[in-house]
């Protein structure tokens, strides 16, 4: 199998964006200059997309590459949406979002009535700003890998 096939193959079997790096590492391609010169070639050729973006290998913000239609790019999602719509249905297609889990709207029922709710205060945070604050900067890496499309969300 050549390295384009092989990096086809990968971007296909699991969606999403890789840097160079990850699809070095993971298509098992040295050096990794390989990858540049060869995501360069299908990218002209319209058979992979190639952007600046998050990766979801690494979580980094470097230029990565897609198979065409196959990944939503995070960086290009509204930041904003209004009330009437909850802000998980501004991603079209559910199922190009790979190895994510989702949001889902809980009500929750409290047995005792003096319960303040807390969350309120939350309300004008958006999922990253969150988790710049020093007591959730241990999830960031994590938060990143598996939940990028939704950064700009107000919790």
């Amino acid at each position: 199998m050549t390295h384009r096939d092989t990096i086809l193959d990968y971007l296909q079997t699991h969606g999403g964006w890789y840097c160079d790096d990850c699809l070095s590492k993971n298509c098992d391609i040295i050096p990794r200059q390989t990858v540049f010169q060869v995501c360069t070639k299908l990218n002209s050729q319209g058979l992979i997309e190639r952007d600046k973006t998050f990766c979801n290998g690494c979580g980094g913000h470097k230029k990565s590459s897609s198979k065409i239609g196959g990944a939503i790019d995070p960086l290009k999602l509204p930041l904003e949406t209004s009330r009437a719509e909850p802000s998980h249905k501004r991603i079209q297609d559910t199922n190009q979002i790979n190895d994510l889990d989702r949001f889902v709207e809980v009500n929750l029922e409290f047995e005792e009535f003096n319960i303040e709710n807390l969350f309120t205060k939350f309300d004008t945070y958006t999922l990253e700003e969150i988790l710049k604050k020093d007591k959730y900067l241990k999830f960031i890496d994590t938060c990143y890998k598996r939940y990028i499309p939704f950064m700009e969300m107000k919790l």
